[in-house]
């Protein structure tokens, strides 16, 4: 898959990046963000089919949570230098949970 940053924020994003060559999928947007749970559950969520960039991940409001993610995708940002990359995508929750 290829991760490029988006030209413009969206929905006040400015640290906005899509992914690009996804099966199935037009692209995914990767951004910032705590929560990634299913609202028809009563979850809380950040998402609706995009991925957080965090770095670490546990559990906060009695929901699966990642955190840092804003200084994650800061230096995520600065890494990249607005230059495209490819990138693999893990499920951190289930690595720690298996």
């Amino acid at each position: 898959m290829r991760l490029v940053k988006t030209r413009k924020p969206i929905g006040g994003r400015s640290h906005l990046y899509l992914i690009e060559d996804v099966p199935e999928r037009s692209g995914i947007l990767a951004h910032a963000g705590t929560f990634a749970g299913n609202k028809e559950k009563g979850f809380k969520t950040s998402v609706l089919g995009c991925v957080l960039i965090g770095y670490r991940v546990g559990t906060y409001q009695n929901q699966r949570a990642i955190f840092d993610t804003r200084r994650a995708i800061g230096d995520f940002n600065n890494i990249l230098a607005g230059k495209p990359a490819r990138i693999t995508i893990i499920n951190a929750w289930e690595k720690q949970h298996d």
